[in-house]
């Protein structure tokens, strides 16, 4: 009987617990990278339509408006264009790190034209530039979460398709500020 108690006990702590431990969780993940001193520049490729420009500077605006630590500017670092392959991705970005680092050296961002769905929903083109600009910050995919981060834009629990997300939410400025 008295084993009875002290395991009934002991279940009932380690419920709380977990639970407190799952509510306090966070819904961001970080790829381990970041840029110096978390000054993040960006230009467009020379070539890029006018409603990628449009979206990109919508996207990242949306980013500027949020309490982040990191420092958004024009210049060099990130390249932001669009590409149009049959391909599943309808955003995508590209990290080169400084050599034997995880210190980001330059990005390369592509939208792509080719995912119809995507390209002609202005609120899920500019939810792909704010996911894609969470990687640029160093931010990883979540799954299937109510955030921007979420690695889907369509489908069951997507970031555009369920939630309508257009903006970064909290967890995602949470993310950016523990790496800056």
């Amino acid at each position: 009987m008295k084993i009875s108690k002290v395991v009934m006990v002991s279940m009932i702590v380690g419920i709380i617990s977990f639970c407190g431990v799952a509510n306090s969780a966070k819904a961001y993940s970080l790829t381990g990278a970041w840029w110096n001193k978390g000054k993040i520049e960006w230009r467009y490729e020379n070539y890029i339509s006018y409603r990628a420009k449009q979206m990109y500077v919508e996207g990242i605006n949306e980013w500027k408006k949020k309490s982040i630590d990191a420092k958004i500017s024009s210049g060099n670092k990130v390249v932001c264009g669009e590409r149009n392959i049959n391909d599943t991705w309808d955003g995508l970005t590209c990290p080169e790190y400084k050599t034997g680092s995880l210190e980001f050296k330059s990005q390369n961002v592509f939208l792509n034209k080719c995912k119809k769905q995507t390209w002609s929903s202005d609120g899920a083109l500019k939810s792909v530039v704010i996911h894609e600009f969470g990687h640029v910050f160093g931010l990883a995919d979540t799954s299937k979460t109510k955030n921007i981060m979420n690695g889907s834009t369509w489908g069951t629990k997507s970031r555009y398709g369920t939630y309508k997300l257009t903006t970064p939410q909290k967890d995602d400025i949470s993310g950016v500020n523990k790496i800056y």
